[in-house]
C-alpha cells in the first residue's frame, strides 16, 4: 500500500510539471501519457454500480486539483467549467476516468487547464493582475472540492459541483475587474466553478446548450 500511495503522489507531481511544460511547449502527448499512467495507478471502491461515485485525489498543490469519476453502465457524463460552453468527457467505454483542473499564471495572465482520459484545452480568463492577486491570496481562497473527504455517490441524474472557488467577499470585486470582459458575468458567482453530469441533468439546469 505503501508503494502504491507513493507511485500515485509520485505521478500527481508529473501531471502538474506536465499541465506546465503543456503551456511552455503545447506537448499535449506528454500530458496525456502521464494521466493514463494516473489513471491506471489510483482506483476507487465501488459500493453502487447504479450511481456515480467520485472521489477527490490530493496533489499538493494549492491550484491543481483532480477526481477519479465512475460512470454507471450505459450512462455518459459530462464535465465543464463555467468558462466554456463545449462538454468535455469520457469515452462511452470509460467507466472510471481522471478529470483534472488547474489555474495556472502566464505572462498573460491566468490560465485554466483540464483534462480528462480523452481530450484536454487551456483557456485564458483573466488579466497579469488577476494572477498576481491570486497568488498573493492563495491561502485566502475559499475552496469546495466535491470528494475531498471520501468517495461520493451521485444520482445518475443529478448535476453537482466538483469544484468552487472564490476570492474572499473583500477581494472579489476587485478579481472580478480583471477578468476578461467577455468572461465577467460567468466569474460573478465563483472564480471558478466546474460541474459533473450527464447532458440531460445539465439541460433541466439551463446548463447545456
Amino acid at each position: 500500500m505503501v508503494v502504491r500511495t507513493v507511485n500515485a503522489t509520485l505521478l500527481i507531481a508529473a501531471v502538474v510539471g506536465a499541465v506546465s511544460a503543456y503551456f511552455a511547449s503545447t506537448e499535449y502527448r506528454e500530458v496525456m501519457t502521464v494521466h493514463r499512467q494516473l489513471d491506471a495507478m489510483v482506483g476507487m471502491p465501488i459500493r453502487d454500480p447504479s450511481k456515480v461515485h467520485v472521489r477527490a485525489i490530493a496533489t499538493g498543490e494549492e491550484l491543481f486539483f483532480s477526481w477519479r469519476v465512475y460512470v454507471p453502465e450505459g450512462m455518459n457524463v459530462r464535465w465543464k467549467d463555467n468558462y466554456r460552453g463545449t462538454y468535455i468527457g469520457p469515452r462511452p467505454s470509460d467507466r472510471e476516468f481522471i478529470a483534472s483542473v488547474c489555474l495556472l499564471a502566464s505572462d498573460a495572465g491566468l490560465e485554466i487547464s483540464s483534462q480528462d482520459n480523452v481530450a484536454g484545452y487551456s483557456n485564458h480568463i483573466g488579466t497579469p493582475h488577476l494572477a498576481r492577486l491570486l497568488d498573493e491570496h492563495v491561502n485566502d481562497i475559499q475552496v469546495e472540492q466535491l470528494g475531498s473527504d471520501g468517495v461520493v455517490m451521485v444520482e445518475a441524474d443529478e448535476l453537482v459541483t466538483l469544484l468552487r472557488l472564490a476570492f474572499p467577499d473583500d477581494l472579489r470585486e476587485e478579481a472580478e475587474q480583471e477578468v476578461d470582459s467577455h468572461w465577467q458575468r460567468q466569474s460573478h458567482e465563483a472564480l471558478l466553478r466546474v460541474q459533473l453530469g450527464s447532458a440531460e441533468a445539465f439541460r433541466r439546469a439551463g446548463a447545456g446548450k
